[in-house]
């Protein structure tokens, strides 16, 4: 899971689609947090949700019930 601020002036949107782009079709996926910068994507009220929803489909026996 790669996760980047839309609003990243450290590191440009596009670097985020290319990295993901460069895993094998699938094994990659990329969370893009809505109006954060480099630092502050954990504050975008879906990034837990995205993060869970990942890591039940990669390693659904990490995630309680």
């Amino acid at each position: 899971l790669i996760i980047h601020g839309e609003k990243d002036t450290n590191f440009p949107l596009h670097h985020a689609w290319r990295l993901r782009d460069s895993f094998p079709a699938g094994r990659a996926e990329l969370f893009v947090a809505i109006g954060s910068d480099h630092s502050s994507s954990s504050l975008d009220p879906r990034y837990p949700t995205a993060i869970r929803a990942f890591v039940s489909r990669h390693l659904p026996d990490a995630i309680s019930p």
